[in-house]
């Protein structure tokens, strides 16, 4: 009987250490094959675009702001002070702010020809959506440019950039990138590092041709995509994904074009405190689950796969028989990670958080074990944008 439970039990070891081989095998084709492919499209046909393009389209920049007093006043000059050849014009919504949004706004409306600002006196739903298509049915021009009062453009380049990405052919949509300013702290080092995980995602499918998702803070679009989607209509009842619902909805691999220029990355800053960074989690993670099937599925393959990635090894740490293959694994994994992500994350300017990415990685196993599901089980409180 004890024999017999023996083998049981290395039969058992055995088994897991095969699933662990499996998973983390499956992980990195994901990784290797599909998401670094993708990234490698994108800088190989970034590096043959044209570097300017022939014909600058008219561009209206759009931003909602609510309580951004302090925000406004020290970042609506970069974005004025654009240089670029040919119109534009930058309208913010003030939505029903409370603060002196309204003063400083009417100040740079003073100062400024392009610049003109919409007051909404009541807050009628949560979230921007509400203020969004007030200012998308004001805009001007066809090509929006959206972006949010915290957020800082990288260079007087930033418009020169995306643009470039408009004028080929049947492309709608131009996704951009925001990473988050470096700043001491843990905190800030772990919230980097997340948000150029996302970015590596949704960049690299959008490079295979599966666009998913773009982020708000740095999105450009045309006016009659927003029209034909009828808005926010089919997603007005969640208060977030003003951004990624559309594009998920919107984009697939003929209009949907991607500017990685780092003169076009679009900086804002990480939360200043945790339960902040967490409620910023709840918000981002409340509309994922009416994501296209085909993204879920894949989005669940990459969160579930690093999950079990770090269980199984554990466990088959635990029953030693087969601890040094399975860290020889653990490491090959990991510098695979390196390489998949230095083009990123150099990209990026973060090149900081490669040396972190054994500790993040194991912190983003957590995230994706613990708080996603629980966000998506039992968080069904509403969810606004700000209070």
């Amino acid at each position: 009987m004890e024999s017999f439970s023996a083998d049981a039990g290395r039969l058992l070891i055995f088994l897991i250490f095969v699933l662990y081989c499996s998973v983390s095998a499956l992980q990195l084709a994901l990784y290797v094959f599909f998401i670094r492919a993708g990234w490698q499209k994108i800088l190989r046909k970034e590096s043959e675009t044209t570097p300017t393009p022939l014909i600058y389209p008219a561009l209206s920049l759009l931003m909602c702001a609510r309580n951004e007093a302090a925000n406004l006043k020290k970042h609506l000059p970069s974005l004025l002070g654009q240089a670029y050849p040919c119109r534009f014009n930058l309208l913010v919504v003030n939505d029903a702010s409370s603060d002196d949004s309204r003063l400083i706004l009417q100040s740079f409306e003073n100062q400024f020809t392009q610049f003109k600002a919409i007051h909404l006196a009541t807050k009628t739903q949560a979230g921007k959506k509400a203020a969004l298509s007030t200012g998308i049915q004001a805009a001007q021009h066809e090509w929006l440019v959206l972006t949010d009062a915290d957020c800082e453009p990288a260079s007087p380049h930033w418009l020169n950039s995306m643009a470039r990405h408009m004028q080929q052919p049947g492309i709608d949509i131009v996704l951009g990138f925001g990473p988050l300013l470096p700043e001491p702290g843990f905190l800030n080092q772990w919230a980097r590092f997340e948000t150029n995980h996302t970015a590596f995602l949704y960049g690299g499918m959008a490079g295979m041709g599966m666009p998913y998702m773009g982020v708000g803070r740095n999105l450009a679009f045309k006016k009659k995509l927003f029209e034909e989607q009828h808005g926010y209509q089919k997603h007005a009842h969640f208060a977030s994904g003003d951004d990624d619902l559309l594009i998920n909805a919107a984009a697939n691999s003929k209009n949907t074009a991607i500017c990685t220029d780092a003169q076009a990355t679009m900086y804002s800053a990480a939360a200043a405190n945790w339960p902040q960074w967490f409620r910023q989690k709840k918000r981002h993670l409340s509309v994922s689950h009416v994501y296209k099937p085909v993204h879920q599925l894949l989005l669940t393959l990459f969160a579930g796969t690093l999950v079990f990635h770090y269980f199984l090894l554990l466990l088959t740490l635990l029953g030693v028989q087969y601890a040094l293959p399975a860290l020889g694994i653990y490491v090959l994994r990991q510098a695979s990670l390196q390489i998949c992500y230095k083009p990123v994350f150099k990209r990026l300017k973060s090149n900081d958080l490669l040396l972190k990415t054994p500790l993040f990685d194991m912190m983003l196993a957590l995230y994706f074990g613990l708080l996603v599901p629980y966000n998506l089980i039992f968080q069904r409180k509403k969810i606004v944008w700000k209070p």
